[in-house]
C-alpha cells in the first residue's frame, strides 16, 4: 500500500503504485508516447495475465495439499507461452517497451523472480534469461531482494 497523505492518495495494487511513483519523481516512465505506451501495455500485461498466471501455477505447483494435475498442467503451458512472448519481445529490444528500463521490467521481474524461488525454469528462452540477469544485478534490486539476516538471540 503507498499513501500520500499529501496529496491525499492511496493505492494498494502494484501497477497503480509503480505508475504514481513513475509519475510522481518523473523516472522510469518516457514522456515520449510511443516508449510511454509501450511500457504501460507491458505493465498491464504483467497485471492482467503474467502475474495471475505465476501465481497459480505456484500455487498448484508448490501449495496445493492435494494435486491437482490437470490444473499443474494447464498453468504449466500456459506459464510456458508467457515466457515465450516476453523472449520473443527482448529478442529485438534490451527492455520490454525498448530501449529503456521502466516500470514494465520492475513488475515483471518480480513475478519471475518469484517463479526462479519456487524453481521455475525460464533458462531456454535466451533473451528472457539475459533481460533477468541484467535486472537481478542492478544495485537497486539487489537491495530490494535481498532477505534480512536471520535474528540471533536476544
Amino acid at each position: 500500500m503507498l499513501v500520500d497523505r499529501k496529496a491525499g492518495i492511496v493505492l494498494f495494487e502494484s501497477a497503480a503504485i509503480l505508475l504514481y511513483l513513475a509519475q510522481h519523481t518523473g523516472q522510469l516512465l518516457e514522456q515520449a508516447a510511443q516508449p510511454r505506451w509501450a511500457a504501460i501495455t507491458w505493465l498491464m500485461y504483467h497485471s492482467a495475465s503474467m502475474g495471475p498466471l505465476l501465481g497459480q501455477r505456484v500455487h498448484f505447483e508448490c501449495f496445493e495439499p492435494i494435486p491437482n494435475p490437470a490444473a499443474q498442467k494447464r498453468y504449466l503451458a500456459l506459464t510456458e507461452d508467457a515466457f515465450a512472448l516476453l523472449d520473443q519481445q527482448l529478442a529485438t529490444r534490451p527492455w520490454l517497451a525498448g530501449e529503456s528500463y521502466s516500470i514494465a521490467d520492475i513488475a515483471s521481474f518480480a513475478w519471475l523472480h518469484i517463479a526462479e524461488i519456487v524453481g521455475f525454469d525460464f533458462s531456454p528462452y535466451r533473451h528472457l534469461n539475459l533481460w533477468y540477469r541484467q535486472i537481478e544485478q542492478r544495485p537497486a534490486v539487489q537491495r530490494g531482494i535481498r532477505l534480512p539476516a536471520p535474528a540471533t538471540g536476544p
